[in-house]
């Protein structure tokens, strides 16, 4: 009996388990530094990683994604093929992915950079400009369509998410890309921008790759001319808007309404823009400008793209960055390391001004119980060492659900925080019976 894909599989979802509860215990550690958008089914925020000696990593992106609407389920997908070993060099690393209901929270690395949109605004559109950059742009969605089995499809390609790091594109937000279905006749969710969404993703038909085509073909058109997608569908309507006939009949091929119109695959589309482009260039330029520029580039962004990867320190969640490179390319930022003290984040303070406010109320219930007021002293001392000791216990409790775990963590390295946590409901319930039950026998008295 070959029992040794089952032991694997087991591994592979026990791995994923444990992940898991790591994230979950790790929920409380993330600061929120600024909010990047916010929509009805999704919330993107720029945040910090509070580690447990005060320092802080970041930044990260966390996105927070509401998946009733059936949406999301790709970062689930891309986390997968992460943990199997894929590197997608156009994709930002993700460093956790959990989903708890219907919520499904993501958070990955910050990509520094413009984005093609302020690019392309600051610049000006050219052929330039677009055979600098479309080869590898093309490259990084091939790479999500040949990757994953069946193919993964972005469906929101547009300028604002493909930033530009190094002189590479990066493509970002996968909260609406999909992995396609042999059996769907249409997608049940229609999403998308508009000007750079085909047909089918608004009720005509199921996505697929093709789609991912047209909205490189609107992405082409905006490189080229700087203006946003028209209803230009025809070679003469693209050169009236200033672009190349070789490459109007590439965008025009490209955003085709039916999609058996359009290049069958994103490499086939990459090939033919090329072509337009050696076309266009005279013969002697195009060999050493246009074509070799191209492939010269893309190259170099690849192996850019490679070294940032592998210099990503190793990360420890409890103490930060293994090493002293974390500010290497990709990398995120233990801030204060370098003069070796920790930086103390508000939530140290926090806990600082809890148990001083606390210990004052302890001193105060001690001092109630040893010189008791005028109404007390009616009271026998077993009596008021009850009342004030469950009163006591009672706030002890609340302000121990309320310290920041990770902050509190410093001070006692061993402390285990779900230990903590069903200690002090644990105690704030027992308080409460016995406060009450203090009161009864008051009654009695």
């Amino acid at each position: 009996m070959d029992t040794h894909g089952n032991i694997e599989r087991s591994h592979d979802v026990s791995g994923e388990l444990d992940a898991h509860l790591s994230a979950l215990a790790r929920a409380d550690s993330w600061r929120v530094e600024r909010r990047l958008k916010e929509t009805e089914f999704e919330t993107t925020d720029v945040v910090f990683f509070e580690g447990v000696r005060g320092g802080e990593l970041g930044p990260f992106v966390r996105k927070r994604i509401n998946c009733s609407a059936g949406v999301g389920s790709a970062y689930e997908e891309l986390m997968r093929a992460q943990r199997a070993g894929m590197r997608l060099l156009a994709v930002p690393h993700l460093v956790e992915c959990t989903r708890v209901g219907d919520t499904l929270t993501v958070v990955m690395e910050y990509v520094s950079g413009p984005t093609l949109q302020h690019l392309v605004e600051e610049r000006g559109g050219s052929l330039e400009l677009a055979a600098s950059l479309f080869p590898a742009l093309c490259d990084a969605v091939a790479s999500l369509h040949e990757g994953f089995t069946p193919p993964l499809i972005h469906r929101d390609l547009k300028p604002s998410n493909v930033i530009v790091r190094g002189g590479r594109p990066v493509i970002i937000d996968f909260g609406i890309a999909r992995l396609w279905r042999a059996d769907a006749e249409a997608d049940t969710t229609h999403f998308g921008t508009r000007s750079y969404a085909p047909p089918e993703q608004f009720g005509f038909g199921q996505t697929d790759v093709r789609s991912d085509v047209y909205a490189l073909g609107k992405l082409l058109l905006f490189c080229l001319t700087g203006q946003n997608p028209h209803d230009a569908r025809n070679e003469e309507q693209y050169e009236a808007l200033g672009v190349e006939r070789p490459l109007a009949r590439v965008i025009a091929r490209a955003t085709a309404f039916d999609p058996t119109d359009r290049f069958g695959g994103v490499r086939e589309m990459r090939l033919a823009f090329e072509r337009a482009v050696s076309g266009i260039v005279p013969a002697a330029e195009a060999a050493d400008e246009g074509t070799a520029a191209v492939s010269a580039g893309a190259h170099r962004a690849a192996s850019d793209a490679q070294g940032a990867l592998n210099d990503v320190p190793p990360f420890d969640w409890e103490y930060g960055p293994v090493g002293s490179e974390a500010q290497s390319a990709g990398a995120a930022v233990l801030h204060e390391e370098s003069i070796g003290r920790p930086k103390r984040s508000p939530k140290f303070i926090k806990n600082i001004v809890l148990i001083a406010l606390y210990a004052v109320f302890v001193l105060g219930c001690i001092m109630a119980i040893v010189d008791p007021n005028e109404q007390d002293r009616g009271f026998p001392l077993w009596y008021l060492v009850m009342e004030y000791l469950s009163v006591a216990a009672l706030v002890g409790s609340v302000v121990a659900l309320l310290l920041n775990k990770p902050a509190l963590a410093v001070w006692i390295p061993r402390l285990d925080m779900k230990r903590l946590r069903l200690a002090s409901v644990i105690a704030l319930i027992t308080s409460v019976v016995v406060f009450a039950a203090a009161g009864q026998l008051a009654g009695a008295l």
